[in-house]
């Protein structure tokens, strides 16, 4: 699966707009699908951008996140340099 940095700016801005630490629900965004946002959540995550639960393996080789946490200092790095 490709990166596509469109996709990787919703889940930081996602992320950044949560209203606390305690984080919430990986969220369905319009034109991707499941795995492929759990797939950038997943490269998000190895980026140091964010904060997730730990993954759950799926049967296919995919990925799930039950919640996003947290931006880290990196992620708002990345989200001002990448996503503005």
């Amino acid at each position: 699966m490709s990166r596509v940095m469109e996709l990787i700016c919703e889940i930081l801005r996602y992320a950044e707009s949560a209203p606390t630490l305690a984080g919430r629900a990986v969220p369905e965004i319009d034109g991707y699908d499941t795995d492929q946002v759990h797939y950038h959540v997943h490269l998000c995550e190895q980026a140091g951008y964010l904060e997730a639960s730990k993954p759950i393996a799926v049967s296919g080789g995919g990925l799930r996140y039950a919640r996003l946490g947290r931006l880290t200092w990196q992620g708002h790095d990345a989200l001002e340099r990448l996503c503005r």
